[in-house]
């Protein structure tokens, strides 16, 4: 993506200026209270291992490569990339969200935030909302998982039934785990760029609710496992700081044997936000705490009824009508 004209690399240093100097004098003078609108960070197109990312700063039509390691917070700055005091445009949107996930350490989060658009590219997920979904009615009919309701902070509320996963009914349409898995980061997508495009408040947010009613101990494993594993870790990775609560419910009295083997795969974080419910009152008064009946399917314990049946409950909320209008019009 390099221009042709570009002057050759400077190498930014911590026991040198030598990078200030330049940027200094390659920079536009900062307009009257404001700060100068000359150069921004790009990342280039093919990452390289995570400890050896490249960053591109660019002087007006000039670009320098920069930073052979992965860049501190530090080296920004000096770079220019990121103005101090200054929300800046040229970060990603949801750059506060890595930050928060590590906790206010900013080298910490550009490691994070860097990886993660390697991820991207290697994976071509901004191509993915333009993709076909040859598999999307299958899975959402074998897979019931979906989006209606907001909590009473108003986040998203994302319901998913693992009990009813039909694994034959996956395989007789032909998906994979590598289908599944590109179909959850399809709907993460479409959820955070689409649907939500917020990365501040609760709009930012979603509460999951785990329904596991049904499932049985032998089916603790296989695909199912995989799945779970793959779809923890890219939500961990990739899309931090947007689950403010997990809620498992109708758990029956052999889950702890299960979770035994299921929560040794999820991060610590993850681990802290979750809640596990006993059929009955446990689960109903656990999910009312943080939603209202009426934002509650009828199954659950609330009045939210958009059809006759949980099938018509999971495919008939605002959310996933929009979902699907959106899926149908890329055929």
């Amino acid at each position: 993506h390099h221009s042709g004209g570009r002057k050759e690399a400077r190498h930014y240093a911590s026991s040198s200026r030598s990078g200030d100097d330049e940027t200094a004098k390659h920079a536009t003078p900062a307009p009257p209270g404001g700060v100068p609108q000359h150069h921004h960070a790009v990342w280039p197109t093919t990452a390289p291992p995570p400890s050896a990312y490249v960053l591109t700063v660019r002087f007006g039509n000039e670009q320098v490569d920069a930073l052979p390691r992965t860049p501190s917070m530090g080296d920004l700055n000096r770079a220019g990339a990121r103005p101090a005091g200054d929300a800046d445009p040229r970060l990603p949107r949801d750059f506060d969200k890595f930050l928060a996930a590590a906790k206010g350490d900013q080298d910490e989060a550009l490691r994070r935030w860097a990886a993660s658009r390697a991820w991207r590219k290697r994976e071509r997920v901004d191509e993915v909302l333009d993709e076909p979904q040859p598999l999307f009615d299958a899975i959402k009919d074998a897979y019931p998982h979906w989006l209606g309701g907001r909590t009473r902070k108003g986040e998203l509320v994302y319901w998913e039934r693992l009990g009813h996963v039909d694994i034959d009914k996956l395989r007789r349409a032909g998906c994979t785990l590598e289908a599944l898995v590109r179909h959850y980061v399809f709907f993460n997508e479409w959820t955070w760029r689409v649907l939500r495009p917020a990365v501040t408040g609760p709009e930012s947010f979603q509460v999951v609710v785990l329904d596991v009613k049904d499932v049985k101990l032998s089916q603790v494993g296989g695909l199912r496992l995989e799945y779970l594993r793959a779809c923890a870790d890219i939500a961990h990775q990739n899309y931090p700081e947007r689950s403010s609560k997990y809620v498992v419910v109708n758990s029956p009295a052999w889950f702890a044997a299960a979770w035994r083997l299921v929560e040794p795969m999820l991060h610590a974080d993850t681990r802290t936000k979750i809640t596990i419910c006993r059929p009955g009152k446990q689960t109903k008064e656990a999910l009312r705490e943080l939603i209202s009946p009426d934002q509650i399917p009828e199954c659950y314990g609330g009045t939210f009824c958009p059809g006759e049946s949980v099938d018509a409950v999971r495919r008939k909320t605002p959310e996933e009508l929009a979902f699907k209008a959106y899926v149908d019009a890329l055929r």
